[in-house]
């Protein structure tokens, strides 16, 4: 090497590695911000089919619930007659 010949571009070795390193640090970083907005997207997804599924079987439960009480009020109604009529025998 010539002792003469000016240096030029002349950085801390700190420098040349943040340099190399830019490009898969970008990637990474596009990397996850798209993998946290598939988490988020997935997440609100099973949210959506859950509540879709809880909403169509409280409406069922619902009118399940108001059948069976119906049931056991007219049930009760007619056991209590029974033990009426028995008592006035």
């Amino acid at each position: 090497m010539d002792k003469d010949l000016p240096v030029y571009d002349l950085k801390p070795m700190t420098e040349y590695l943040r340099e190399s390193l830019s490009r898969r640090r970008f990637n990474m970083t596009l990397l996850i911000v798209f993998s946290g907005l598939a988490l988020v997207l997935a997440a609100v997804g099973i949210y959506g089919v859950i509540s879709y599924g809880v909403t169509q079987r409280t409406h069922e439960l619902s009118s399940d619930g108001a059948r069976r009480t119906a049931a056991r009020r007219a049930g009760s109604w007619l056991s209590g007659r029974r033990c009426w009529w028995r008592w006035q025998e």
